[in-house]
């Protein structure tokens, strides 16, 4: 027999009962056969199941009996351990505290430079989100000023002094031929939008002067023949007592001995009718001068309510206009905003984690640290739920 065999059955040696009475519950559980949907067959299989989880009680009891002493020589060791290696690192701590204080003065002087170097960089940045060309312009001149105000001197840049001279210089460089560029590109829109500007002021001059003039041309074509209209009226009038006219001189020639006083009458009632139709036709004349008058008036209102109407239409492209240059600019605020809390609360975290993982020699003892101080709070905007 093994070794392993023998530590097996050392083992299961406190379970030997227990054992038993499993081997007798199984022998059971085979033959067992219940009446699930009757009320008494649930009964009895709830009291079967009742046996396996008294037993499984029992297991767990006798484990934890056994299980004590095992735990007790367990923490004795691990003390007696601990102790060893706290004498032994106190030995290393004599002999390597003074080199890891060498290790970081150095690594501060170190991340010192970096900072400067890091600052020339962070100088010459610029807003990348603005509305127009004018304001980028400003803020590039902004960095430009902000470089040229960094002083190179050896005390600071030490051993990376060349570096950071060539740095600053190609900054200014680069910020001026952008300051350049944004400069030619503003006059260059200011100039689009002026002659867009003078182009849109013609057109509407343009526009109104056509729709004038096609306005006037309507009324006064609508004028004409209305008085065509009228004039050719009155000669049929005209025309008409002619006939008229001639026919009673006929009528009376051929009556004249007979009927003279009956012709001179009808040549009374002729001239009445020819006076009447002569006021008619004056009194056409005259309603065709209103109707004239009128439709000139008439046209020109139009064209005062067209001109209204174009001048309403572009205050109302240049409202939309106003609130989407509005709604954008807020957008892009909020999206900085966004960022730099973001950044904020990402530098806060990182700082919590830096003062927690501070001493961890390996990564077990760095994650442990850092999961105790988020459960404690040390670490802002982070939570562990357990």
């Amino acid at each position: 027999m093994t070794t392993a065999q023998t530590t097996n059955l050392k083992l299961y040696e406190p379970y030997t009962d227990i054992k038993a009475e499993l081997a007798k519950l199984a022998e059971d559980n085979d033959k067992a056969v219940f009446d699930y949907e009757d009320p008494k067959g649930q009964r009895m299989a709830r009291s079967h199941i009742y046996q396996f989880r008294k037993l499984k009680g029992d297991v767990e009891r006798r484990r934890k009996e056994l299980k004590a002493d095992v735990l007790d020589r367990g923490r004795l060791i691990d003390g007696m351990a601990k102790s060893i290696v706290q004498q032994i690192e106190d030995m290393i701590d004599v002999h390597e505290q003074p080199l890891l204080e060498i290790e970081q003065r150095e690594k501060d002087r170190v991340e010192a430079l970096q900072t400067a170097i890091d600052l020339i960089g962070e100088s010459s940045e610029t807003p990348s989100m603005y509305p127009d060309s004018a304001k980028i312009a400003e803020a590039i001149a902004e960095a430009i000023a902000r470089v040229e105000s960094i002083e190179i001197s050896a005390e600071v840049y030490q051993e990376r002094m060349a570096e950071a001279t060539q740095l600053k210089d190609q900054s200014l460089a680069d910020l001026k031929q952008q300051h350049a560029a944004e400069v030619e590109k503003e006059a260059e829109k200011a100039e689009l939008a002026r002659l867009r500007a003078e182009a849109a002021a013609r057109e509407q001059v343009e526009r109104e002067e056509r729709i004038r003039a096609e306005a006037e041309a309507k009324a006064k074509a609508e004028a004409e023949q209305r008085e065509r209209d009228l004039r050719e009226q009155a000669e049929r009038a005209e025309r008409e007592a002619a006939e008229r006219e001639a026919k009673a001189k006929a009528d009376a020639q051929r009556r004249e001995q007979q009927l003279q006083a009956e012709a001179e009458q009808r040549q009374r009632e002729a001239d009445e009718r020819a006076a009447k139709a002569e006021r008619d036709a004056k009194a056409a004349a005259k309603r065709a001068e209103q109707e004239k008058i009128e439709a000139e008036q008439r046209a020109e209102h139009r064209r005062l309510e067209d001109i209204e109407a174009v001048n309403r239409k572009h205050a109302q492209a240049k409202a939309e206009e106003d609130r989407k240059a509005e709604a954008a600019r807020v957008k892009a605020e909020k999206k900085a905003a966004n960022v730099k809390h973001r950044a904020k609360i990402m530098r806060e975290v990182e700082a919590g984690i830096a003062d927690a993982t501070r001493g961890c020699e390996d990564v077990s003892d760095a994650a442990n640290a850092v999961a105790e101080a988020i459960a404690t709070g040390d670490i802002p905007h982070t939570q562990i739920n357990f």
